[in-house]
């Protein structure tokens, strides 16, 4: 999984296109590290580090009938997309943070 996070007024501000921009880039470092999974995480306007659960994470999903763009917020996105991914716990690899600060979560990665 890559992750990448904007902030600053660049990401209050943006624009679909450089949305789309980012994402683009970001899939384009995915793949050179073999990632399957890539979420780009963009700051809210007015929303500090203290909601940072209100931020906007975006991925794209690949289904037969299409490509989607998908807009959580990451508090949602991290209790739906990662409870899933460790869920199919097989190696027992340890991914700390993304429950909670003070959580370890199973994942396989």
């Amino acid at each position: 999984m890559l992750v990448e996070i904007k902030g600053g007024a660049a990401a209050e501000t943006a624009s679909d296109t450089q949305i789309e921009d980012w994402l683009v880039t970001a899939e384009l470092k995915a793949k050179a590290y073999d990632q399957d999974v890539v979420v780009l995480i963009v700051k809210r306007k007015s929303i500090g580090p203290g909601n940072a659960g209100r931020w906007w994470a975006i991925n794209r999903t690949v289904l037969p009938c299409g490509t989607f763009t998908t807009r959580w917020f990451l508090s949602d996105w991290t209790t739906q997309y990662l409870a899933g991914c460790f869920d199919k716990v097989e190696d027992g690899n340890e991914l700390r943070g993304a429950a909670g600060p003070d959580q370890v979560s199973q994942w396989s990665a």
